[in-house]
């Protein structure tokens, strides 16, 4: 399971970024430069990422560290000017939301979403936590969290799921790459290439594994990574390509990457997370159908960029 990351660590992120220095990062924030490069390291480990490029006693961001702030600008904005309500926006009746999900979800989706939100109501506070799929079943059933957002195919006694979207798996490349030629990729096709595959631990990776076999393919597999976010990273520096879920991946980001509809199909349902055991408040009820509203935009978007199909392939016409 992948442990949360916490606004902390991103935080000492932010600062490490902007001050290439673990030690004046620390300095700033009142921590030991230890601590700091703790954090940094338990960041890299649960998201998977590396995130600095380490010479020289310097600390050089990579542009996967680069990608990340730059999405989590909004949200911290936006929680500080939590903080820092005036007199006329504070409110009585203050209301919190308790959101988990996993990391490509949180960036690519959530936070975007929470800077919007607040927009309009600039009363509500947020609390995210990052965390497997498992750990948003778990976090909402216990009470720790009031929304979890993600697309396993797990249950869970007391837990209602809620589909927000559907989309299939694409195969994902360079846009020099041979098979751009082709509309759509079937298994056989990616016999002679490298692959980039998701980990064995994630449920997509049996539906790939069996798709190969089928069709009698021998994979090249040359890195197994746990999100499809690395998975992409790794496909534009020209390590291979991939079969991956595109959404929330490509919502925004891989622009330079060419995507192709991959038959055996494989349909991936995205899912609000909640308690069967509580109300739904209206902050709840509101926040989901913005989810939706936002994440129906967002894929429209991504469709028409990379000529994906609005509708997974059993769900069309339907």
């Amino acid at each position: 399971m992948l442990p949360n990351v916490s606004l902390r660590e991103l935080q000492i992120l932010r600062e490490t970024i902007s001050l290439q220095s673990a030690t004046r990062a620390a300095n700033r924030l009142g921590i030991s430069q230890p601590a700091v490069s703790r954090a940094l390291s338990r960041l890299e480990e649960r998201l998977d990422l590396v995130l600095f490029d380490r010479k020289d006693r310097k600390l050089i961001p990579t542009q996967a560290a680069f990608a990340l702030n730059e999405q989590l600008t909004p949200v911290f904005t936006s929680l500080e000017n939590v903080a820092h309500f005036s007199p006329e926006t504070k409110s009585e009746n203050v209301e919190k939301l308790k959101i988990v999900a996993p990391t490509t979800f949180c960036i690519h989706l959530v936070m975007p979403l929470i800077s919007e939100f607040m927009k309009e109501h600039p009363q509500v506070r947020f609390e995210i936590d990052i965390g497997s799929s498992q750990e948003c079943i778990a976090k909402v059933a216990s009470g720790e969290s009031d929304i979890g957002i993600s697309n396993t195919h797990l249950t869970h006694d007391g837990i209602k799921f809620s589909s927000i979207h559907v989309c299939d798996a694409v195969c994902v490349m360079p846009k020099d790459h041979p098979l751009t030629k082709k509309k759509v990729i079937e298994a056989k096709d990616i016999a002679d290439y490298n692959i980039v595959a998701i980990s064995k631990s994630m449920s997509s990776r049996h539906f790939f594994d069996r798709s190969l076999e089928k069709a009698g393919v021998e994979p090249k597999m040359i890195a197994e990574v746990s999100a499809s976010y690395t998975a992409c990273q790794l496909i534009a520096d020209g390590l291979g390509i991939g079969v991956i879920n595109p959404f929330p991946t490509l919502i925004g980001s891989f622009g330079h990457l060419e995507a192709r509809p991959f038959t055996p199909s494989h349909t991936y349902d995205t899912r609000v997370i909640t308690s069967v055991y509580n109300q739904p408040s209206w902050l709840m009820q509101k926040f989901i159908t913005s989810l939706r509203e936002t994440t129906q935009r967002q894929w429209a978007e991504c469709a028409k960029t990379f000529d994906l199909p609005l509708t997974p392939k059993g769900h069309q016409g339907s």
